[in-house]
């Protein structure tokens, strides 16, 4: 159910430079807030069958959730659905027509990384200096989007009574690789100055 989030969160939000606007949107500002991580909520009823992330083409336009209408330059990440509307400015600002609000019974979060160099273009150009994307052009570490994602289930489970609705969704092509790193002990106890046993 939407409704007010707890007076605690909305305290801390608001703090934090944050309005808090109901338990849905604020749980998408409050993982952004403790992880450093942008999430997104979509109406999932608003989408139509399918979501397609690609490259804007030059001259689309997409209307965010400030009401403000972009024409694109081309070349910016977004999400199109199968009704062939773009529904998200990725990285930057979702869009109007997939936003959560007071009648939206079913939500899809949804938690990414974007290529830092196209989220800063597209910010640039359209003079959309967002949170979310100055965060993106940081590189955030993708490893963290699956911690966060969890949290926020959590989340929707305590603040709003949800339910998970379905599987976990984890696209991630490229997963980072572990490395293994030798050095000798004595390099060590000399660069940190301290004696250490081997154990």
């Amino acid at each position: 159910a939407i409704k007010p989030s707890p007076a605690k969160i909305q305290d801390r939000l608001e703090k934090s430079g944050v309005r808090s606007i109901n338990n849905i949107v604020d749980i998408s500002n409050y993982l952004m807030r403790v992880y450093g991580q942008p999430v997104h909520t979509f109406d999932f009823d608003k989408i139509k069958t399918k979501m397609i992330l690609r490259l804007s083409k030059k001259g689309e336009t997409l209307t965010t959730l400030d009401g403000k209408t972009f024409t694109l330059p081309g070349g910016d990440i977004v999400i199109e659905d199968n009704g062939k509307r773009l529904i998200d400015l990725c990285g930057i600002m979702g869009g109007l027509n997939s936003a959560v609000d007071s009648q939206s019974k079913n939500v899809l979060l949804f938690v990414q990384t974007y290529s830092a160099t196209h989220i800063r273009r597209t910010s640039m150009i359209l003079g959309q200096r967002t949170e979310a994307a100055q965060i993106f052009e940081k590189q955030p570490d993708p490893e963290q989007a699956m911690p966060v994602l969890l949290a926020g289930i959590q989340l929707f489970k305590e603040w709003s009574g949800g339910t998970q609705a379905s599987k976990i969704l984890d696209l991630y092509p490229q997963p980072y690789k572990t490395k293994t790193v030798s050095a000798p002990l004595q390099l060590i106890k000399e660069r940190l100055g301290v004696e250490i046993s081997q154990k």
